[in-house]
């Protein structure tokens, strides 16, 4: 139904708010945008709520089709870190698995949460393999 995003310029991060019943074109659609994004620093985290969001009709194989067009496409993921929020146990499952599929495929870190607030406290820790440019 809807993604929308936004850039938190305090925190230095990209907000993707998803909500209604969204399709794999949709996120596909998104995640290519994403890469493409100008904006972009090879720092900057990204947030994914899904907490709004009915994912049921996306597939474990399209799962793993995200995690690879990210996989390939997203170099400039190299120092960032991406949180997926969801409270529905079909969508986390779904970004678990999503999860685990990049765990090999890129060097970013990718964490699912259930509450928004522990994802954005993670999101703000910056491990020494993840210095932020200052």
């Amino acid at each position: 139904m809807a993604i929308k995003n936004n850039f938190d310029q305090d925190r230095s991060i990209r907000h993707y708010s998803l909500s209604g019943e969204i399709s794999y074109d949709e996120i596909m659609n998104a995640l290519k945008g994403c890469c493409k994004d100008s904006d972009r620093k090879p720092s900057m985290n990204v947030l994914w709520d899904l907490t709004n969001a009915n994912i049921v009709n996306i597939t474990a194989e399209q799962v793993h089709q995200i995690a690879t067009l990210v996989g390939n496409k997203c170099e400039y993921c190299l120092k960032s870190k991406a949180a997926l929020v969801t409270i529905g146990e079909y969508e986390f499952g779904m970004a678990r698995m999503y999860e685990i599929y990049l765990e090999h495929k890129i060097l970013a870190e990718v964490q699912v949460f259930r509450e928004l607030e522990s994802a954005l406290d993670w999101l703000g820790e910056y491990p020494d393999h993840l210095e932020m440019d200052v």
